[in-house]
């Protein structure tokens, strides 16, 4: 029975570290400080991620605005230049008619002078 209380354990030791060897003692502690080390690096790295998301989402929204603004800019230019055709092609349309009306004129003024050169 003596033998089971027969450890490397003084009795001070003992009370001190609550029946645990010293060396034992010291390796749990490194084992702590090694965990909380583990959890302060995850920690770590679950912040960055949720800062990475954050301003990749802020970006991804910065870039969903400018986009936006670009098509709604290719929009107006778009207008902008369907109705400078038109007005070409109005004005292509007006050009045509003065022409004919020139020509008109023109042949007018030509037969008229036949007819009196001819009397």
């Amino acid at each position: 029975m003596a033998s089971l209380f027969m450890t490397d354990v003084s009795t001070e030791e003992f009370w001190k570290t609550g029946g645990m060897p010293e060396r034992q003692l010291r390796q749990l502690e490194k084992d702590w400080a090694a965990d909380k080390q583990l959890e302060v690096e995850r920690a770590k790295a679950v912040a960055e991620e949720k800062t990475t998301k954050r301003l990749c989402d802020q970006e991804l929204k910065d870039l969903q605005t400018h986009e936006k603004s670009l098509v709604s800019a290719l929009e107006t230019q778009k207008k902008m230049y369907e109705r400078r055709i038109k007005n070409t092609e109005e004005d292509i349309e007006e050009q045509k008619k003065v022409a004919q009306s020139l020509t008109v004129a023109t042949t007018r003024s030509h037969v008229s002078r036949g007819a009196i050169n001819s009397m």
